[in-house]
């Protein structure tokens, strides 16, 4: 148990603040220093103005890193906002923006998979929300949807447009119930944060290249694997049958 430090130098004043911020700052490394050698986990709150907009996390980063520490942000979305294309664009856009804010090896997940349908059908297979890879075919359908204003499309298009130039967002897929999807984000995270290569300091770039290429698994097999099981594959077609090709000769 880390204990909070008093507030009792908390003020309005410059010099009592800073006080208050060294506090702080020497009561986080105490309490991290007894856990030398541990997996450190930071469950932060869900507000996107605190990465997008704050720099309070990005400065807690900075100074953790200065510690020794070797980050990595993960960004947990849920799944059942590639349901709608517009709300989909929203989570890209936020989620680009944290990446570019924390300045940190970042992995983005698609939480909740099995859930992912809940408010509605897919329109894509599972591979074009979790890769990212074609916006303008994303925007492209937003403007054919003729519930859509056009002033709102064209917003779209151009945020899709802001996408795919920067090309960094693409996601993971995870059901926290599932311990071989659990898994495989973790190696993920292992990776972007160098665990995985742990006692290799040193070693020749074969060796780590080895441990990399190991960690390694196929983004599209994995993405048609889990749309096999959480989504709803199958299509409702109509075949005509011999009475109704008779109706149709009968009506001609």
């Amino acid at each position: 148990m880390i204990r909070r430090p008093p507030r009792s130098t908390l003020s309005s004043s410059s010099a009592a603040s800073d006080v208050y911020k060294r506090q702080n700052s020497d009561w986080l490394q105490e309490g991290l220093n007894k856990l030398k050698g541990k997996y450190v986990l930071f469950d932060l709150p869900g507000q996107v103005e605190l990465f997008t907009n704050h720099d309070c996390i990005m400065k807690l980063a900075r100074k953790l890193e200065q510690w020794g520490f070797r980050l990595t942000a993960v960004h947990l979305v849920d799944s059942h906002h590639c349901a709608e294309a517009s709300k989909f664009v929203a989570v890209l856009l936020v989620t680009l923006s944290t990446m570019m804010k924390l300045e940190m090896p970042h992995v983005n997940v698609l939480s909740k998979i099995d859930l992912v349908e809940s408010h509605g059908r897919l329109d894509f297979g599972l591979e074009f929300y979790t890769s990212c890879l074609d916006m303008e075919h994303l925007a492209a359908h937003i403007r054919d949807d003729t519930r859509m204003p056009p002033a709102f499309a064209r917003l779209n298009t151009v945020l899709c447009e802001t996408i795919d130039m920067f090309d960094y967002v693409q996601f993971c897929p995870l059901n926290v119930s599932d311990k071989h999807m659990i898994a495989s984000v973790l190696k993920v995270v292992d990776k972007a944060n160098g665990y995985c290569f742990g006692g290799l300091e040193g070693e020749n770039m074969a060796a780590l290249m080895g441990v990399a290429s190991g960690q390694r698994e196929w983004r599209y097999s994995q993405a048609a694997e889990i749309q096999d099981i959480y989504l709803d594959t199958e299509l409702e077609v109509t075949i005509p049958s011999d009475d109704d090709d008779d109706d149709e000769q009968s009506c001609s």
